[in-house]
């Protein structure tokens, strides 16, 4: 019984995670392709395990960004973030992370003159870019999780009470003591 709650809850997380993904227009699709749950019970003890990317969490959270000026003299635009958890300070993201990235979005840098430039200054260019901005918060798997414990709360807790009567009816029947 707790398993199959466990299940839904799982599946319904995950759901409305790719749905805030969508939402938030984070177009990563490996991102929410790599989400997924597990429920397992071993030696009586069931649990449910999400599985996702490591960068979730800056996704997740947002990494304030360091601001700055530009070597025009603007100002960097520093996107909103709502922790202190994650924030640069004096290390740029590494710029090979961002291969993939252009390679699956079709970027390619150009200099002033419209000339395409190499893809090792693309990527440089925009890891300097997400130092300075920072990425946004957006909350996609935090609030899919606690909107979901919100809902499945009750149903999550009828479904551990069954589970308890059931082990302390085992065990009590195991002693030659039978509750009725």
């Amino acid at each position: 019984m707790l398993d199959k709650e466990l299940r839904k809850f799982g599946r319904k997380v995950v759901s409305e995670s790719k749905k805030n993904l969508k939402k938030n227009k984070i177009k990563d699709s490996d991102l929410g392709k790599s989400l997924k749950y597990s429920v397992k019970t071993k030696k009586g003890v069931t649990s449910l395990t999400f599985k996702i990317n490591d960068y979730w969490e800056y996704v997740d959270a947002g990494v304030k960004g360091v601001g700055g000026e530009k070597a025009n003299g603007e100002k960097w635009k520093v996107k909103k973030v709502t922790n202190n958890k994650f924030k640069y300070r004096d290390k740029k993201p590494p710029a090979n992370v961002f291969n993939n990235f252009m390679y699956k979005k079709g970027i390619q840098g150009r200099n002033k003159k419209g000339q395409f430039i190499s893809r090792k200054s693309t990527m440089f260019a925009i890891a300097n870019s997400v130092y300075h901005t920072g990425i946004k918060t957006t909350n996609f798997f935090t609030d899919a999780f606690y909107n979901q414990i919100d809902k499945v709360s009750n149903d999550l807790g009828d479904a551990l009470v069954i589970e308890i009567e059931n082990a302390l009816e085992a065990s009590l029947v195991n002693d030659n003591i039978i509750i009725k």
